[in-house]
Parts: structure tokens; C-alpha cells; sequence
């Protein structure tokens, strides 16, 4: 999430890092504000010593390590990111944050990974809907909840297929490889193509790959045409799950896909 669209994010600001980056930087400037105003008086009686070297700190005046909550989360970000008072980064809540976010996410590993041919900022167009974007997005990550992942953490009793052709449901397998998938795009493939003169193929669907390469006129019905048909796979996925049947039927999924896209 904290990462930049074109690098595998999702382009928004994580919300607590952000409002936390804001408070510790309007409470630091109060702290730095104006001499005998009532705010900065208890902002520096509760968190000056701890910003002692970003301000002029006099030594005989008062301060307490017994704090309101709110101070006391500032203190403790102080001292556990010493980094934050170099340069009165602590200051401005832009810069904080972004130093911030890449120290966090290196620390706890939530980087994501560069994959080859991805065509991030491709696959999420603003103008897409927010379930579309989720969907290439952790289908690109492999980090759609297939069942194959799910077995593997001990939350799915089997790795199988839900549709019923007897695979292991990976990423893959449910947003392309799957026999009757195979067959709904190969339906979506062709209607396309007899429409627009493309084709659609395995790299397209997965990882938007190509989309760069085309003009908006054609990238945009292109994508969203693909964008509607992975809806239409994974909610007839989530369907067999819910009702136990393993079975779709390919004319009924074909003319979902129709239906969606003509609205």
C-alpha cells in the first residue's frame, strides 16, 4: 500500500503512518511556537525535553515524563526513530512520513517484489473500479486467496479446484489455466477479436503486459473488457464455494460477462 503504483503498490498513503507523521509534526512546531502561548507551554512541558535538540532547550525549564496518551505516542516516536530530529526532518509531516514508510516497510518486510514484465501502473487506470483493481493486483502479487495458498496456511481443507477439474488451484490456474477458464477465454478471445482485431492472451490477463504499448483508444476497452471477464471467473469461483456445487457453465458465465460489460 505504501508503495508508488508504477512499483507494485497501490499509489495511496498508508493512514496511520500518515496521521501519526502529521500529529508528531504539528505538536514539534508547537513545541517551536510562539514563547508563553498556552498550547506551547504544555507542549513543551510534556514533549520538549524529548525535542530538546530541534528547539532551544533551556535547562531549568519544567517537564514531565507523566504525559496525556497523545504526547506520550510522540515521545515514543521521538525516541524510537532518532532519525526524525536530523535536519528538522520532525518538522515537516511530508518528509517524515516518506522517510518514515520506507523504514517501516523495510523493517517488516512489506516490500513487494519486482516482478519481471509487470505493467503496474497499466493495471490499475484510475478510471477502474476498485474490485477490478484489487483483483489484478493481488492476482499479479499471487496474493489472491486461491485455494492453494490456503492450504498451505491451514485455513483450506483441500488445495483442489473448486470448479471441479481436479487441479490445484493456484493464481494461475484460477485466473486462466483452469480447463473451463481456458474455454471462457478462449469465448472472450474470440468475440474480442472479431470485434477489435486482438487477441487476448495469457500475459495480458495476468500481468496487463502490452497495455503500454497501446494507445488509450485501444488499451482502455481492451482492459476493461479483460477487467469485467476476471470479475465474472472470480465471482463464479466464489460462487461454487459458497454453494458447494463444483460446476459453471460456460454459456451462463459468457453471457455475465456480455451483461457486465454492456452496462
Amino acid at each position: 500500500m505504501c508503495t508508488e503504483r508504477e512499483k507494485g503498490g497501490r499509489g495511496v498513503a498508508c493512514i496511520p503512518l500518515k496521521t501519526m507523521a502529521m500529529h508528531v509534526a504539528f505538536l514539534t512546531k508547537l513545541v517551536r511556537g510562539t514563547e508563553g502561548h498556552m498550547a506551547s507551554l504544555f507542549a513543551r512541558f510534556w514533549i520538549g525535553f524529548a525535542l530538546r535538540a530541534v528547539i532551544l532547550w533551556k535547562g531549568t525549564s519544567p517537564w514531565s515524563t507523566d504525559r496525556p496518551w497523545h504526547y506520550q505516542k510522540v515521545a515514543e516516536f521521538i525516541r524510537g526513530h532518532p532519525w526524525c530530529l536530523v535536519d528538522g526532518l520532525v518538522l515537516d509531516h511530508r518528509k517524515l512520513y516518506k522517510r518514515w514508510r520506507d523504514c517501516w516497510a523495510a523493517q517488516s518486510g512489506q516490500t513487494h517484489p519486482q516482478m519481471p514484465g509487470v505493467e503496474w501502473a497499466a493495471m490499475q487506470p484510475t478510471w477502474l473500479d476498485g474490485t477490478s483493481k484489487d483483483l489484478h493486483w493481488l492476482g499479479a502479487l499471487r496474493r489472491l486467496p486461491v485455494r492453494e495458498r490456503l492450504y498451505r496456511h491451514g485455513i483450506s481443507p483441500t488445495p483442489l479446484c473448486p470448479i471441479g477439474c481436479g487441479g490445484e488451484e493456484t493464481v494461475e490456474h484460477a485466473l486462466r489455466s483452469c480447463p473451463v477458464t481456458a474455454r471462457f477465454w478462449r469465448r472472450v478471445s474470440e468475440w474480442w477479436s472479431a470485434e477489435e482485431g486482438a487477441g487476448i492472451d495469457r500475459d495480458l490477463v495476468l500481468y496487463g503486459r502490452g497495455l503500454k504499448r497501446m494507445g488509450p483508444e485501444t488499451a482502455n476497452p481492451l482492459w476493461q473488457t479483460v477487467s469485467v471477464a476476471k470479475c465474472v471467473l472470480w465471482g463464479a469461483r466464489c460462487e461454487c464455494i459458497r454453494s458447494q456445487t463444483p460446476r459453471v457453465r460456460q454459456v451462463d458465465l459468457f453471457h455475465v460477462f456480455r451483461a457486465r460489460l454492456g452496462k
